[in-house]
């Protein structure tokens, strides 16, 4: 017997960090239960070669099936790429032999997809919420939208189990018409044989960096939600009280408008010297570059999640963030500060503790909250019970 996972977001020849998040995940739980991934390949007219991709390939012991899918970018069809991605993926899952339980990640299009297909071919669904997709998309203001909510508000009354990532996700699930019963919280897990404590010198020495400054570090895309505005006015405060501060950025593309629109800022703020931007990095070098840091920051005006900070917990690091929903299941009182979004002042003054070195922890403690709580084994275990009990449920 086989469970699919349905997900648009899973890295390719061409993005190979897309949806590593997926993959990883993906990996682990391969370990638990036989699946195979059916990943639709989008074909957006600004990214050539997509066309090119293989349908079929094997990656990382992963069987990858990769159909074609045109979908409508926005407008007022956005709503119907549900139905043309369950179209799209409904021969191939018909070719893979004995499906018993079709998982999707995200609940749009690829949640609304699965319960289609599941209804038509009488094979239990089960929908993962990472936050973008409620957040952007049935809880948009935009009256555009509408369509699009009512066909997520259907996917969530409709699929056999759904997986939220966090509380607060559960709780805007349910308020969209979710069953609470199918609802289940299994946070994002992250892998504790990279994401470790490592010395500080030596992350400091091979990385080029100067030793011993303060040292502020961010992870995520440089996008809107993720409050980076308000960092750099933060910084600016910050800077004032200690001039060798150094805020690295990690994430978004070098020379990217997103990355030039930040740097201009941090210019207009005066911070242009205490300000790095290094681009997309390997997975593998991202715990040096939280081993050489005080503190990550992530400061999201909303966040479904937040899996960035239990990694950097896991190097022993410390975190600030926002009450933006999925951060308040991750730090606690030991492991960081939480402040409200968009306050500059909250956020600064937070930031002066790891600065002036009053905010105390042991970096090997703090890599224990995560071992057995967060780590891979524990999380892909749940997934594996609950993919069990969803399954079990639906032939009764």
């Amino acid at each position: 017997m086989t469970t699919v996972i349905l997900s648009h977001l899973y890295p390719n020849p061409k993005r190979k960090t897309f949806g590593i998040f997926v993959e990883e995940e993906t990996v682990h739980l391969s370990r638990h239960i036989n699946l195979e991934v059916i990943s639709p390949c989008v074909l957006p007219r600004n990214i050539p070669g997509l066309i090119s991709f293989p349908k079929f390939e094997v990656r990382r012991g992963i069987t990858v099936h990769r159909p074609r899918l045109w979908l409508f970018p926005g407008g007022s069809l956005f709503w119907m790429n549900g139905i043309r991605m369950a179209r799209s993926v409904y021969r191939l899952l018909h070719r893979i032999q004995r499906v018993e339980l079709l998982a999707a990640h995200n609940v749009f299009p690829d949640g609304t997809a699965a319960v289609y297909l599941g209804k038509k071919l009488g094979i239990p669904t089960i929908v993962i919420l990472h936050g973008s997709d409620i957040n952007n998309f049935a809880l948009n203001p935009i009256p555009r939208n509408r369509r699009l909510r009512h066909e997520i508000e259907w996917t969530l009354r409709n699929t056999d189990g759904i997986i939220a990532v966090s509380t607060d996700l559960k709780r805007k699930a349910v308020d969209l018409g979710a069953a609470p019963d199918k609802v289940y919280v299994v946070p994002n897990g992250v892998d504790t044989e990279l994401f470790h404590p490592i010395q500080r010198e030596s992350c400091e020495e091979k990385l080029g960096l100067e030793k011993g400054l303060p040292r502020i570090l961010f992870g995520g895309n440089l996008v809107h939600v993720k409050g980076l505005d308000i960092l750099i006015e933060s910084m600016g405060g910050l800077v004032k009280k200690f001039p060798r501060v150094e805020l690295i950025l990690i994430g978004g593309k070098k020379n990217s408008r997103e990355e030039r629109s930040l740097l201009k800022h941090a210019a207009q703020v005066g911070i242009s010297g205490n300000v790095r931007s290094v681009g997309i990095i390997s997975n593998d070098n991202i715990p040096l570059w939280m081993s050489a840091s005080d503190v990550l920051v992530l400061p999201s005006r909303s966040e479904g999640f937040g899996v960035v900070l239990v990694e950097a917990i896991a190097c022993g690091i410390p975190v600030i963030s926002t009450l933006s929903g999925g951060p308040e299941d991750i730090v606690t009182n030991e492991s960081g500060i939480l402040v409200k979004p968009e306050s500059i002042d909250e956020l600064t003054m937070a930031m002066e503790k790891f600065c002036d070195g009053s905010f105390k922890c042991n970096r090997d403690k703090l890599a224990c909250l995560v071992r057995g709580r967060f780590d891979y084994k524990t999380v892909t275990r749940r997934l594996a019970d609950v993919y069990t009990s969803v399954q079990e449920g639906y032939n009764r």
